[in-house]
């Protein structure tokens, strides 16, 4: 039996699953942020968000399915768990580095354009 292919046939939709969703919950939950970084014009601020949305999606899938070529060879049901759980691991942390760059970077540029736009602040 060939624990690679076991091993791309959960890889896969779990990790695909995780970005869309994770990415889809981004997408909804910032556009208000968007909106007080560009408050004058909401066709635009709709337009910056959809781009992150797919930026967030081929950066991620891309790095999700690059990733496959750089696999060893699983020789054992317990290596194929130790090896999807590194692996599954590592697309998390990604995401969630991603995610804390992309808000200091919209924190950032909030603060520089208009003193009054805190993210934390309701």
């Amino acid at each position: 039996m060939n624990y690679n292919v076991i091993s791309y046939l959960i890889y896969l939709p779990v990790t695909f699953y995780i970005t869309i969703k994770v990415g889809w919950t981004f997408y909804e939950n910032g556009q208000h942020y968007i909106d007080t970084i560009i408050p004058d014009n909401l066709t635009l601020s709709h337009a910056v968000n959809r781009m992150l949305l797919i930026g967030y999606y081929l950066v991620n899938l891309g790095y999700v399915t690059m990733s496959l070529s750089i696999w060893q060879r699983i020789e054992s049901i317990v290596d194929l768990f130790n090896f999807l759980s590194m692996r599954i691991a590592i697309i998390i942390i990604f995401l969630g580095i991603l995610h804390f760059i992309n808000m200091s970077v919209i924190w950032w540029y909030g603060n520089k354009h208009d003193n009054s736009f805190h993210p934390i602040k309701n």
